[in-house]
């Protein structure tokens, strides 16, 4: 029996939706991998509702099922436990897309549960030295860091009974060197595309400022200038701006 023969056995064990008998007769000891094939399974389950409390709450049913589809489908690629959190989402906002019946602010609160789980677990530090931030240099965001677009309101506190607002709205999640979790700060349409343009490090900050208020038509007014200082000394505060290079 050829070593490949034996992986793809073990694989469709532990992860195909029903185990083959095929697979099982050709492992032998057909209880222990039964065993051996719950126990995978509970283990990666309990890793993604540690992960995704809320939104296995809401529909732990379609979860359940969203999970043994993805087992079977896009069984894990990586040794690295914090990185199926993110597989799963990926494969589950795919395979919603034709889920009838889905609450529709599912989607937005998995984005934004696996997105806080990605962003506690980056390196918020960085290893080069950094100038003081300034607008005709390029601006430096913290590499702990992660840009959401939500048509719900799912970063804010649920009210009891009551589904998230729907809407526009922007989120930055962000994590600090010293702290061991990430928290979410709410942006605006205009302070959201500035961030990501900062993010992609390509010009000085007064160039991301002239490009991005033309893409969205903002004036360069006196008030805009006066409340975007105001945003960036409060980026600059809280770590999300570290700097210029």
């Amino acid at each position: 029996m050829a070593l490949i023969d034996i992986e793809r056995a073990v694989l469709s064990v532990c992860f195909a939706v029903e185990p083959p008998e095929a697979a099982l007769a050709l492992l032998g000891e057909r209880r222990v991998w039964l065993l051996y094939r719950q126990l995978i399974r509970d283990r990666l389950w309990r890793e993604l509702q540690h992960a995704l409390p809320r939104s296995f709450a809401l529909e732990p049913a379609l979860l359940q099922r969203t999970f043994a589809a993805q087992l079977e489908r896009d069984p894990p690629r990586t040794r690295y436990f914090q990185q199926l959190v993110a597989a799963f989402a990926h494969s589950a906002l795919r395979s919603w897309q034709s889920e009838p019946a889905l609450p529709v602010q599912l989607p937005d609160l998995l984005r934004y549960e696996a997105a806080l789980w990605e962003v506690a677990d980056l390196e918020a530090d960085l290893s080069v030295t950094l100038s003081e931030f300034g607008f005709e240099r390029v601006p430096v965001i913290s590499p702990a860091l992660r840009l959401l677009a939500l048509g719900h309101a799912v970063h804010l506190p649920p009210a009891a009974g009551e589904p998230p607002a729907a809407g526009e709205f922007f989120v930055c999640i962000q994590r600090q060197p010293d702290a061991p979790r990430a928290r979410s700060w709410t942006l605006n349409r205009t302070t959201y595309a500035l961030l990501a343009d900062f993010q992609r490090a390509e010009v000085s900050a007064n160039d991301s400022v002239r490009r991005v208020s033309a893409q969205l038509g903002v004036a360069l007014t006196p008030r805009f200038v006066e409340r975007l200082c105001e945003t960036l000394a409060h980026w600059i505060e809280v770590g999300i701006l570290l700097g210029s290079r």
